[in-house]
């Protein structure tokens, strides 16, 4: 049974790291959040990849690496209600 769009991987393996330790990342998001990644990074001055990183630092968590701002999960199956 397929896992549904959204939910974490198991981990089946460690990522095999590139120069400088580097691992290649791959993810599906809605190609609106890839634009505005996009869009963030290159008036940044950035590639995605340095963007990216950026925003993971400073990104805050918890002692238990939890996100302090708790990220709502979004159900492939169900739309936002319109207002």
């Amino acid at each position: 049974m397929a896992r549904p769009p959204g939910t974490p991987q198991p981990r089946a393996q460690e990522p095999v790291a590139h120069s400088g330790g580097r691992v290649k990342l791959y993810a599906y998001v809605p190609r609106s959040h890839y634009e505005k990644l996009r869009t963030a990074a290159y008036a940044s001055g950035m590639s995605l990849g340095a963007y990216l990183t950026y925003l993971i630092d400073v990104h805050q968590v918890d002692d238990q690496d939890r996100p302090l701002a708790e990220p709502v999960a979004q159900s492939a199956d169900k739309l936002p209600l319109a207002v």
